[in-house]
């Protein structure tokens, strides 16, 4: 039966077993016609979830409350508030303004239907109602919300995907700039290197010789001493006593010894520290090579031994560094040395001062 208590027609019944295919949809029917919310929530509750309230007022609370409306079949003439009013209020909130509103009115008045589209209303349905117009109308701006609500979505997760894809591009940007950074440090490494590494060399070799050269000056002085020693050179022997007392002689040959030693260590120190900077930075080392875990860890430990030397830590390497090559597993080369003293100077590597228990890192100092 339509809205005027005839029989459905073949194209009403064709479009509602339509619609009683797909799932059902809940409208709400607005109109202070307690008859007209009776016929109509007939003729749609088979195929939607009908809700129906007497008034405006109703209407603009039952929109917040569950299950909430997909489109709203809204009548103009009601006491109170009228159609207009409540169609302005659902529109002022962004809650449901996306809500589809089509109007059911007696009125055929161009300017006011006019004004209805320009307030929102999306159709209008004409009393009487002829239900397969009504039945097409209400399923096509079902679809067309449908349609919305998908576009909405997508949006969203394309929204979400390119916000996940610029944090992944910036991440991506800080690692190489990190990177070039950690490559930049490594070439200045291995620059200062090479300008240290040479004059060094120098000073080593000068050292070398100067302990040569002192070693000769003493023996001489000794056979000098050995023939002032004789009788006849009793006077000279004497003086050479003196001499050798104000001077502090024992003292001064001691100490030059020591202090060559010492320079020495020194020395070995330096070149060792250039070395594993040569082996930190790798420049231009791209291809795979076996490596030393043990040795990679010695050698940054060494470079930040100023920050580790405050502390007392012990090392506690295990096989894994030995096993390396025969694991066959690979890898580049300085990256890793560069990964860890940069974790290192970051902070990361925590250590206990009065106890000196390395945490964080397989192996320590000391």
């Amino acid at each position: 039966m339509d809205g005027n208590g005839q029989p459905l027609d073949q194209g009403a019944r064709a479009l509602w077993e339509g619609d009683s295919n797909r799932n059902k949809s809940t409208i709400l029917i607005v109109d202070d016609e307690p008859l007209n919310l009776k016929v109509l929530g007939a003729l749609l509750q088979p195929h939607y979830r009908v809700r129906a309230v007497s008034s405006g007022k109703r209407a603009l609370e039952a929109v917040f409350t569950a299950p909430r409306p997909d489109l709203i079949l809204l009548d103009i003439m009601m006491p109170e508030m009228d159609g207009y009013e409540v169609l302005r209020r659902l529109q002022d909130n962004p809650e449901s303004k996306n809500i589809p509103v089509i109007f059911v009115t007696a009125l055929q008045d161009e300017e006011q239907e006019v004004m209805g589209f320009e307030l929102g209303a999306v159709d209008y349905i004409h009393k009487p109602i002829r239900l397969a117009i009504a039945l097409s109308r209400i399923r096509a701006q079902l679809d067309a919300k449908a349609a919305r609500d998908m576009l909405r979505r997508n949006n969203s997760r394309l929204a979400d995907a390119v916000a996940e894809g610029a944090h992944a591009l910036e991440q991506t940007q800080l690692q190489l700039l990190q990177s070039e950074k950690m490559a930049a440090m490594g070439q200045l490494s291995a620059g200062i290197a090479h300008e240290i590494n040479n004059p060094i060399g120098y000073v080593d070799a000068n050292l070398g010789c100067l302990g040569g050269y002192l070693e000769e000056i003493f023996s001489i002085i000794t056979a000098y001493e050995r023939i002032a020693a004789v009788p006849e050179n009793a006077e000279l022997f004497e003086a050479v006593a003196v001499l050798r007392q104000s001077l502090n002689y024992d003292y001064l040959k001691q100490d030059v010894g020591d202090l060559l030693v010492e320079c020495r260590d020194g020395i070995a120190r330096v070149r060792k520290i250039v070395q594993d900077l040569r082996n930190f930075s790798h420049v231009g080392e791209n291809a795979w090579q076996w490596v030393d875990i043990h040795e990679g860890l010695e050698s940054t430990l060494n470079i930040v031994w100023h920050e580790l030397k405050v502390h007392v830590v012990r090392k506690q390497y295990g096989q894994y560094g030995r096993r390396w090559r025969a694991s066959g597993r690979r890898a580049w080369a300085g990256t890793g040395s560069r990964t860890k003293t940069n974790r290192r100077s970051a902070g990361s590597l925590r250590t206990v001062r009065r106890w000196g228990r390395t945490r964080g890192a397989p192996a320590s100092v000391g």
